[in-house]
């Protein structure tokens, strides 16, 4: 959900502080998050959680905003609780469509999306429904540590609206669910991220997820690396804490 409220935070800040027409495309460059357990337990009903976003970094092009960094302190009551930082970099249509090329169709480009291969099982992932698992056995049967990206353009959640690109938070979610597999299952949650967007990941093309084995971060604490690659290129790269 942090990392959700920060995705939105996105466009709302772009749209309503630097006048960003709604058609334009922001995309991630990199985003970090961290949350700390203890600060987020809720103990009464009047505890709010609150984001304070703090704008740095601002490019422009000519007068056109292009982008900037966001740095972002969480807040749950009188704590902070979690921390988060990111950049993004804006788009308007036109230079859009000249960067996607033929990608940028929106309904060519979910026309040709790859049906969405079988689910890995919910509980290995953190997940109670088979829909909502984005990870798939790898080609040839399971490998540990490697998977295929699962994507189903019909998840209410993950496409909330229709995209030409496999989402950042889809991929996220895949970087949570890896995580959450090399780490035993059950045995811990996600508590922050590191992350570099590298490329868009392409709908009509098999991504092939790969975790590397925790390594010990502090007193019950791993990381996690996790890297998404299509075409042989890598396209996505995490580290992942978990707690």
């Amino acid at each position: 959900m942090l990392a959700e409220t920060v995705r939105q935070a996105v466009p709302l800040l772009s749209h309503a502080v630097h006048g960003v027409p709604r058609e334009h495309k922001q995309a991630w460059e990199y985003l970090s998050f961290a949350v700390e357990p203890l600060a987020s337990l809720v103990t009464t009903a009047e505890d709010e959680v609150r984001l304070v976003a703090t704008c740095s970094n601002v490019v422009r092009r000519g007068t056109r905003f292009a982008g900037m960094t966001m740095d972002i302190d969480v807040h749950l009551g009188k704590r902070l609780m979690g921390i988060a930082h990111t950049r993004f970099n804006d788009q308007p249509a036109a230079i859009y469509r000249r960067l996607r090329g033929s990608y940028a169709d929106i309904g060519a480009a979910l026309e040709d999306c790859l049906p969405a291969g079988p689910p890995v099982e919910p509980h290995r992932v953190g997940r109670d429904s088979p829909a909502d698992v984005v990870l798939s056995p790898a080609l040839g049967g399971e490998r540990p540590g490697r998977w295929l990206l699962r994507v189903d353009p019909a998840h209410p959640v993950l496409f909330d609206h229709p995209v030409d690109h496999v989402p950042g938070m889809l991929l996220l979610e895949a970087a949570r669910q890896a995580a959450h597999a090399v780490d035993g299952g059950d045995a811990g949650a996600v508590i922050g991220m590191r992350t570099d967007f590298v490329r868009y990941v392409e709908l009509d093309a098999p991504a092939v997820v790969v975790a590397g084995a925790p390594v010990p971060a502090g007193t019950g604490r791993r990381r996690v690396p996790v890297s998404i690659e299509q075409h042989g290129v890598r396209v996505f790269t995490s580290e992942v804490t978990v707690a």
